[in-house]
């Protein structure tokens, strides 16, 4: 998708945060499989797998909303030159903002009901993509650069 002027408004405000977002978690990532693979139990999730966890999120909720807007998504295959963990956390953004470019302004004020395994249920589409773009990578982040520093002390 090519974008041509710059996104303004709620929708310019909320990209921001998601993409602020996405360049926290990846900020958070290391190159180092052992400590990204690292898990703090056998029934807890490595730092790849949290990672991974917050792209399907957002790729599934934007689906979602996508399709209760009416809205075709041009972004949804990821490029085969793109591979591993920061790719696939790029792509899921790249999907995020074209739906912020081709949804309107009013769109955001619409209730949504999310499909379990969600556990925010519903609410505005602001919110929800506020919520999932924003506020839960940046958690997950945190959780990530926690999880990267206990393996390294205890690896």
């Amino acid at each position: 998708m090519k974008v041509d002027k710059k996104l303004t408004g709620r929708r310019g405000s909320l990209l921001r945060l998601g993409l602020a977002a996405r360049n926290w978690l990846l900020s958070q990532l290391v190159e180092e499989s052992n400590l990204m693979d690292w898990k703090i139990s056998e029934d807890s999730r490595s730092a790849n797998e949290i990672a991974d966890h917050v792209a399907w999120a957002l790729g599934a909720v934007c689906a979602h909303i996508a399709e209760e807007l009416g809205i075709e998504i041009e972004s949804t295959k990821q490029s085969t030159n793109e591979t591993g963990i920061e790719a696939t956390i790029r792509h899921s953004y790249r999907i995020f903002k074209e739906m912020l470019y081709k949804m309107s302004e009013k769109s955001l004020d619409r209730w949504s009901t999310l499909p379990p395994p969600a556990k925010l249920r519903e609410g505005s589409v602001e919110t929800i993509l506020r919520i999932v773009a924003g506020y839960h990578a940046i958690h997950h982040g945190g959780q990530i650069a926690m999880l990267i520093n206990q393996a390294g002390r205890d690896g």
